[in-house]
């Protein structure tokens, strides 16, 4: 059972989602603690740290947005399975209206 609007939200929760991440990720996790570094004894390790925190933010983002990706696959597959088999049942009756036509 497919529900349309619950399929759609996915696909546009996926698209801003997507967008909105890497501004995100870039203001909190980079830029922000970047700047409060200065204020550090030691910036460069600091600034490291900083660089190290983004990456596993930004690793746990793509995993998500994968996440995302199979599910939008999923419904995809599953709106063709449901498209062939109600071209599968319209075939059959046209073929019993047929077989009934021909039998009058």
């Amino acid at each position: 059972n497919i529900n349309a609007s619950s399929t759609l939200n996915t696909i546009l929760n996926f698209f801003n989602y997507n967008s909105r991440t890497l501004f995100n990720i870039a203001t909190s996790r980079a830029i922000i603690p970047v700047i409060n570094c200065f204020s550090k004894k030691d910036v460069p390790s600091c600034v490291q740290g900083v660089i190290d925190s983004a990456n596993i933010a930004m690793a746990s983002e793509k995993a998500r947005i994968a996440e995302i990706r199979s599910e939008i696959d999923r419904i995809a597959n599953d709106f063709d399975s449901c498209r062939s088999n109600i071209s599968q049942k319209l075939t059959e009756i046209a073929d019993g209206y047929v077989k009934e036509l021909s039998s009058c």
